[in-house]
């Protein structure tokens, strides 16, 4: 004949409860069902009862239940026997295999520490920190390269500085050799560059005026400036240029002297000198 603690047994598995399951249910110790299921002791007719309703399950007959009753009741229980190995918990159901095209993210036990009621903190593996430090550098490189191009683009850069100097603050009306002795004017400039600049002369003149009126004008060529300069372009420390001028038109009043051009660093530049003609 099968035992009340096999057919409890039998009975709360099929219906799925535990130990514990069945103990809060019936407002008991788990240990109680434990020792109810190994026939160390035997719950009373209401308990029994209580066990049918919660179970389904319809127990061997009353009788019977007395007479087990009756030989339990006549072994009094050790209260300090060791309680039997608690139940196993249920297996856990195993993960249902990805779908088709889903990314599985896989964390290595080593570099993650899990617990029940924290996610899991995930360190990042020594290749990929370096990745990023080698990225953030490289990023640091660009902004500095892209802060330098801005600079030379946008920032200001220098012009230079073309100084032209006559050989008098004023011209005379004298005697001239360049006229064999005849009267005339005569004036000289020295044309150089004082900046560490380089310009590039394209084009000079010299304008007499009488009063406000333009009498007359020669002009020099890029090629006539440089033909009189150590190199094809207007540098600080090197030979100046250095036309003389001269008119015998006795009326004049000025003469003012223009050079243009470009520098290196891309500007467009004139520059002019003013000397008046004095008749003695």
């Amino acid at each position: 004949m099968t035992s009340f603690g096999e057919q409890l047994i039998a009975a709360r598995k099929a219906k799925g409860y535990t130990q514990e399951q069945l103990a809060e249910k019936l407002l008991v110790s788990r240990t109680t069902i434990s020792r109810w299921e190994s026939g160390k002791i035997m719950p009373d007719i209401d308990t029994i009862k209580l066990l049918s309703k919660e179970l389904d399950f319809n127990f061997f007959t009353v009788d019977d239940i007395l007479a087990e009753t009756s030989a339990s009741a006549d072994t009094e229980p050790d209260d300090n026997a060791p309680s039997p190995a608690p139940e196993p918990a249920p297996e856990a159901e195993p993960s249902p295999a990805p779908a088709a095209g889903e990314t599985v993210q896989a964390v290595d036990s080593s570099d993650a520490v899990l617990s029940d009621d924290k996610p899991a903190a995930v360190r990042l593996h020594p290749a990929l920190k370096n990745k990023k430090l080698w990225l953030s550098i490289a990023g640091g490189l660009c902004a500095l390269i892209l802060c330098a191009v801005l600079i030379y683009v946008f920032m200001p850069r220098p012009a230079a500085e073309i100084e032209i100097t006559p050989s008098a603050a004023a011209a005379y009306w004298q005697e001239q050799d360049v006229f064999d002795g005849e009267k005339g004017w005569f004036i000289k400039f020295t044309i150089k560059n004082v900046s560490d600049v380089p310009f590039n002369p394209q084009r000079a003149a010299a304008l007499f005026y009488e009063g406000d009126k333009l009498d007359s004008i020669i002009n020099y060529s890029a090629e006539d400036i440089i033909s009189q300069l150590q190199s094809d372009k207007m540098i600080k420390g090197e030979l100046p240029f250095n036309p003389g001028l001269c008119s015998d038109h006795q009326y004049l009043t000025s003469i003012q002297f223009v050079i243009s051009g470009k520098d290196d660093n891309g500007h467009e530049l004139e520059f002019s000198c003013t000397v008046p003609f004095i008749q003695e």
